[in-house]
Formats: C-alpha cells, structure tokens, sequence
C-alpha cells in the first residue's frame, strides 16, 4: 500500500512541476539532444563553405546534404535555413542562378515562420543580388527594399551601408536619378554605423558568357518584340511552338511560360538569340504555384542554362520583330 501511495506522489509533484511551467527531465534531454545536432549540423555546413571557397562543388554539396539529413532527422528549422541558403550559394557560384532563387525562396519561407528577420533580411539582399546579375532591376529594387525595411524595423544598423549603397546603384540602372542620390546620401550617413567592408553591385552590367563561340558584347545585340520558342514533352515526345510578344504568358502542360525579353545577336555576328524568362510550375492539389526557373536560355547554346524538369524541356529558336517575316 505504501508503494503505490509513493508512484501517486511522485506522479502529483510531476504534474505541479509541468503545471507551473518547469522543464522535466525528459524536456531537458531534448533539448540537450538538438543543441547537438545543431551544433554537428552547423559544422558541417562550415565544411561545405571551405570546400565551397575552393570552388570543390561535389563535396561542399556532400557535407550541406549531411547537414539536411541531421536537420531532417531532429526536425531543426533553423538548419534548414542555413542548408538551403548555403545551397543558393553554390547554385549562384555556379551559375546556375534559377536554381539558386528557388533555394533562397525556400529559406525566405522558413525564416519567415521562425520569424528569423536577421537571416530574412540577408535572403532578400542575396536574392536581388541574383536578379541584378538577370538584369531584372525592378525585382532587384523590390527584394532589396524589403530587405532594408526589416533591417530598419529590427535595427540592423551594420546592414545599412551596404543595403542603400546597392540601392543607389539599382535605382541608378532604373533611370530614378533623386531616389539614386537620396540612396546614396542615406548610406554616406550609414557609415557611422559600419564602416567595414560589404559587398558592393557592380555599377557596370553583369557579364554574362552567352557561349563558347559568341563573344559577349550586349552593345551589338538588338532587343525585339517577339519570341518563338519551343517546348518538348519527354515523355510523349511531342512538341509544341509558340510564338508570342513579349511580356506574354504561355502554358505547356503543368508549367506557365513567362516572356521578359528577348535580344537576337547583328547580321554580321554569328547567329545567336538569347532571352530571358520565368517557369512557374503549377500543382493542381493544393492550387498553387511555384517558381522553377528564372534566367536567360541561348539559341546557339541550349545546355548552357537550361530548365530541369523530369517531364518538359524548353528550347529558345528565335527572337524576332513583328515586321520580320
């Protein structure tokens, strides 16, 4: 008798303890257990950085994986994070820029759940950073605004010189000269709160190496009005053309095509079209849709940045104006 009245006591000072909100041992365990995992998770991503430095993709991507399985394992949000934005970096090193977008997108919704404004802020700026190097500066203007709107809200004071210096530089591509100088007024007074180094946009335009045989040389190429492109199921062989203006949108089975641009090499250069574009893929369960692809596809060079999806390929066949027949 005396037994069980010990278990009943000893399950009643358990209970109060849970009551007035003291961990149990249990509890106590736990979290010992994923301060662990963080911690091996987090060393292996530093891993993967230095492989990563040495340009060495194939094991800075094996050690970032390790890190995901340890993530997936404890359930450790705050890994996933830094997994999938270490993975942006080295799709961007790479670059294979919409690859990369699609990681960061991914880390943007964790942080945002977690409400980790430090590591969302930082999301945002490297995501226009990519859409810089695209030549979409407005995307780049948004994404870094949202960026410096949280680091304003949360007092991130050390972002802001490199925030509004590349802004200033964006704003200057968009043609918008006062928000350019009020930009970068703001960060000439923002370098009291970090005077170090950070990275800065080139004010030039991003170099992109269209091909092998093509010398880059955007000055030669001419914008036009129209697109043809093609696009190609894997698994029935069939294909489809379409010729559309620019700015249009284009459905190939689960996939929406959207046009941004589309810029075709001189006549007296060797035959080249290049042009930039937007994969969204829509899932029909849940009604939603999800960017796959953002960047430029080449005529001359298809592999070169090319969509990867298991069922539909995408090809560029010419760019060309209305008038031209």
């Amino acid at each position: 008798m005396s037994r069980i009245f010990l278990l009943l006591l000893i399950a009643l000072i358990s209970t109060k303890s849970m009551a007035n909100g003291e961990i149990s041992t249990t509890d106590t365990d736990v979290i010992q257990s994923n301060s662990k995992q963080i911690k091996e998770a987090r060393s292996l991503i530093k891993y993967g950085d230095i492989y990563l430095k040495q340009a060495n993709y194939p094991l800075a991507a094996e050690y970032y994986e390790k890190a995901l399985n340890i993530a997936d394992e404890s359930d450790l949000d705050e890994i996933r994070i830094e997994y999938y934005s270490s993975k942006a970096k080295l799709y961007h090193s790479q670059n294979r820029r919409s690859v990369a977008l699609v990681n960061y997108s991914n880390a943007a919704v964790i942080a945002e759940q977690l409400q980790n404004y430090q590591s969302l802020a930082t999301i945002y700026s490297n995501t226009a950073y990519i859409y810089y190097e695209l030549s979409d500066n407005q995307t780049a203007r948004n994404y870094l605004l949202k960026a410096l709107e949280i680091a304003k809200k949360e007092e991130f004071k050390n972002s802001f010189a490199e925030y509004y210096y590349n802004l200033s530089i964006i704003y200057k591509k968009l043609g918008q000269v006062d928000e350019s100088e009020e930009a970068y007024e703001d960060y000439l007074n923002s370098r009291k709160f970090y005077s170090g180094a950070f990275y800065k946009l080139p004010e030039k335009r991003y170099a992109i190496k269209w091909s092998a045989e093509v010398e880059d040389n955007d000055s030669e190429y001419y914008q036009t009005d129209t697109i043809i492109l093609q696009g190609l199921n894997k698994i029935t062989a069939k294909t489809s053309t379409f010729t559309l203006p620019i700015g249009a949108e284009v459905k190939l089975g689960s996939l929406e095509i959207r046009v941004r641009s589309c810029w075709k090499s001189p006549p007296e250069s060797l035959p080249n079209n290049k042009a930039l574009i937007e994969v969204l893929e829509h899932d029909n369960k849940i009604d939603n849709a999800r960017q796959i692809f953002y960047g430029w596809i080449i005529s001359s060079s298809p592999s070169l940045n090319s969509l990867e999806h298991q069922v539909y390929d995408i090809k560029l066949i010419d760019c060309r104006n209305r008038a031209a027949r």
